[in-house]
């Protein structure tokens, strides 16, 4: 009897290996009757001798593996086709779903089809569409649908079924899907597609589901897990786990690709305007300097820029004080400006993103002017959040919140009266209660959607309404545990942020924008604990991205990436939009420092970066990412972040270091006259690093980001949005249709994978994949 092992076996079973050779001569061996279920089957199928029954067999007559056995115990039999549960998978401690593994590769098999992956208007048929693998009682992966068909309800099935729809849908519009009685709830909320919520499923439609069940139980062998090729074998417990994500079974409708509007899987460039180019040659980028560098950013193979605020401001939060809405800041330009450069942009192709200040003013706005001078209880002080003070005398804040900049989020005015700044003292909060300052902000988004802007970048999206009591924030007593920045406060009690009110405000801007042609858009900047409160936020009537700060703050880890991936994909599935991936913002440090810095952090940046570009939705690029820059250390005397002056830390200007272009001594072509010096420093030694020196280079970080924009646009545009994502140890795969991207977060090489290599992030010296190294393979 042919003794390779399970293994092999296995393969001889799916038909990857040839026959063994033919035993010897002699009586055949004996062999157990088969099981009564099996023999009726046998007596069923064509071309079977019931005479002859035996157990299951594989193509070449060799016995099925374990797992592909039938049970015989009635009882059993009976139980499960009441309650059916997924199965475990074979040869491997991770579980994998009933007929997940593919046919030429192991792992994660993917549902092929035509289309993007954008779901259709017509009706939904009553499949599981997602399916995501979640730890089970003894901490390994296994896999359960979210959407299970359930058996044929009973009486008290039914009494069940109509307790859920009375409960309407839950908080993210989502049709509420029962659960099998006395089963527990486990793992993330069931999830209804965009067009099927509240849709019941009859029981002819059950009854359909059940029959194709079974007829694919019969027609293909199931339970198979086969170790992927890419994968070495190890020996021991392996650490593998599987995440499937935006699975899209057959029969789920799907629109054509070419109906996604434009922003859906956009890669879009952050114009940082201060530092990205000058052309008035005083040191400071502005308009006209971005309206001159578009053709780079054509070439760069970018679909849309976002350019931060560049309106009337004291420049005190570097724009982000903004005194008026609707007017051009001297510093950069002119409206006039501002038309030149959306009708240049257009013609070359490139969409432009305009960021929006919603959550508070300057101090110079003729608003703020006008409720200081108006004093305590005036229609004026009721558009922004001015209450009285604690104490006898009024001496104390009115409660106990700190500015994000540091100290506390109340200042003092002359009459006694403390007003919020959740930011700097310059930057007042608006109270969104008060409809003037709804009524307001429309008018400012139609101003700029009438001069042909593409969309909004909403600042601090989460933040606009604070909870009517204004009460204390709890805090840990341990100073040490105070948060310290925007992610860590999203994470402790939080008055302050994301109150339900906030998405009253973002339908009635969806209204807005759904009245202008083109497809305008809003991207929601928007901290939040998880990514389903994200998902709030792009519901089909409300904006249409958010950013994934949750990509933005992964650690270096093939699992950290993975389960990211996983749950961000998931978040968004339910709103029918598609995910963002940003890694640096000029908010934050630069990802190669994050990353560990050096040679080492700009290995692992460049890795990252070519694995989020393979993964669908839309990926935000930063200003000077593409040239490898990493975050600078500006002296003490020539940092301007407010929050150097309010806590004595070096802030954020070591990520907005104006860009070098060319040359070989700053300003490194930023602009100006030779000798002007930029509004921040620049490091000396940056001459390699300008655009001019990379473009001549055919190994630098700007020609890799431009062959993988590319190499995005020529593989992946059309494509459908399935994706799978598994780890084994430090490897990461991530499968789209067409490609795989692979990458080793570990310190040790791993085998490269078989397949034509499109890019790699690196060199791939021996035909391994080294460490911090990331490759896409056909």
């Amino acid at each position: 009897m042919w003794r390779r092992g399970a293994h092999q076996r296995l393969q001889c079973w799916t038909g990857e290996l040839d026959p063994p050779a033919a035993p010897a001569a002699g009586p055949p061996p004996l062999q157990r009757p088969a099981p009564l279920r099996q023999r009726r089957l046998d007596e069923r199928r064509p071309g079977r001798d019931p005479a002859r029954p035996g157990p299951r067999r594989g193509r070449h007559g060799h016995p099925a593996p374990a797992s592909a056995a039938r049970r015989t115990h009635d009882r059993a039999r009976h139980r499960r086709r009441r309650h059916p549960r997924p199965r475990r998978a074979h040869g491997g401690r991770g579980g994998v779903r009933r007929g997940a593994a593919g046919p030429r590769r192991a792992g994660l098999r993917h549902h092929r089809g035509g289309g993007r992956g954008g779901i259709s208007r017509a009706p939904l048929p009553p499949v599981p569409h997602l399916l995501h693998l979640r730890p089970g009682p003894s901490g390994r992966r296994r896999a359960a649908d979210l959407r299970r068909p359930p058996g044929r309800p009973g009486r008290a099935g039914r009494r069940h079924l109509d307790a859920v729809r009375e409960r309407g849908p839950d908080r993210l519009g989502r049709a509420r899907l029962p659960r099998r009685l006395g089963e527990r709830s486990r793992g993330p909320p069931l999830r209804a597609g965009p067009d099927d919520r509240g849709a019941a499923q009859s029981p002819a439609d059950l009854r359909a589901l059940r029959r194709r069940g079974r007829a694919a139980r019969r027609g293909r062998p199931q339970d198979l897990h086969r170790r992927d090729p890419l994968r070495p074998r190890r020996r021991g417990r392996r650490q593998r786990r599987a995440h499937l994500v935006h699975h899209r079974p057959e029969g789920l409708h799907v629109s054509d690709p070419t109906s996604h509007p434009w922003w859906y899987d956009a890669v879009v460039y952050q114009v940082y305007v201060r530092s990205f180019a000058d052309q008035q040659g005083d040191g400071i980028g502005d308009l006209p300097g971005i309206t001159s560098r578009l053709p780079y950013l054509r070439d760069l193979g970018v679909d849309a820029l976002w350019i931060t605020p560049f309106y009337t401001s004291p420049q005190k939060d570097h724009g982000y004080d903004v005194a008026d809405y609707t007017d051009v800041d001297p510093l950069f330009g002119t409206l006039a400006d501002v038309d030149r450069l959306l009708e240049q942009a257009h013609e070359l192709g490139l969409r432009v993103i305009v960021d929006l200040v919603p959550n508070h003013t300057s101090d110079q706005h003729a608003w703020f002017q006008a409720a200081l001078a108006a004093g305590p209880g005036s229609p004026e002080r009721a558009r922004y959040i001015f209450r009285p003070g604690r104490g006898p005398a009024g001496e104390l804040p009115p409660n106990n919140w700190d500015s994000v900049f540091g100290g506390p989020a109340w200042t003092r005015v002359d009459d006694g009266d403390w007003y919020l700044h959740l930011f700097d003292s310059s930057q007042p909060d608006l109270d969104w209660r008060n409809p003037e300052v709804g009524d307001m902000f429309e008018g400012v988004l139609r101003f700029w959607l009438d001069r042909g802007v593409d969309g909004f970048r909403v600042d601090v999206a989460h933040g606009l309404y604070k909870e009517a009591t204004l009460r204390d924030q709890e805090r840990p007593k341990e100073p040490e545990k105070l948060a310290e920045s925007m992610v860590e406060r999203v994470l402790q009690d939080e008055p302050m942020w994301d109150q339900p009110e906030v998405h009253d405000v973002y339908r009635r801007w969806r209204r807005v924008l759904d009245s202008y042609p083109g497809d305008r858009m809003a991207v929601a900047e928007a901290w939040t604990q998880t990514a389903d409160p994200m998902a709030m936020f792009i519901r089909p009537d409300e904006l249409h991205q958010a950013f994934n700060f949750g990509w933005l703050g992964t650690p270096w880890s093939a699992d950290a990436f993975a389960d990211v991936i996983t749950e961000s994909i998931a978040a968004v599935a339910a709103a029918a939009s598609a995910p963002t991936w940003v890694l640096s913002n000029h908010d934050v440090e630069r990802h190669p420092t994050r990353y560990g810095g050096g040679p080492v952090g700009l290995a692992r940046a460049r890795a990252a970066t070519l694995l989020m570009l393979a993964l669908p939705g839309s990926a935000y690029l930063y200003q000077g990412e593409e040239i490898g820059l990493e975050q600078v250390d500006v002296p003490p005397e020539s940092r301007q972040d407010p929050s150097w002056f309010r806590t004595g830390k070096p802030g954020r200007d070591g990520c907005r270091v104006p860009l070098p272009w060319a040359g070989d001594a700053p300003p490194y072509g930023f602009g100006g006259a030779a000798g002007t010096q930029p509004w921040i420093p620049q490091p000396e030694g940056w001459a390699a690093l300008t655009v001019e020196a990379q473009l001549a280079d055919p190994g630098s970080t700007l020609a890799f980001y431009r062959q993988a924009l590319r190499l995005r646009r020529e593989v992946l545009a059309g494509a459908d949005d399935d994706t799978a994502a598994s780890t084994d140890g430090d490897v990461l795969v991530v499968r789209r249709p067409g490609i795989r991207a692979v990458l080793n977060a570990g310190t040790y090489p791993a085998p490269l994978p078989e397949g034509e290599v499109l890019i790699s992030s690196g060199p791939l010296p021996g035909g391994v994949l080294p460490p911090d190294t990331a490759v896409w393979v056909r």
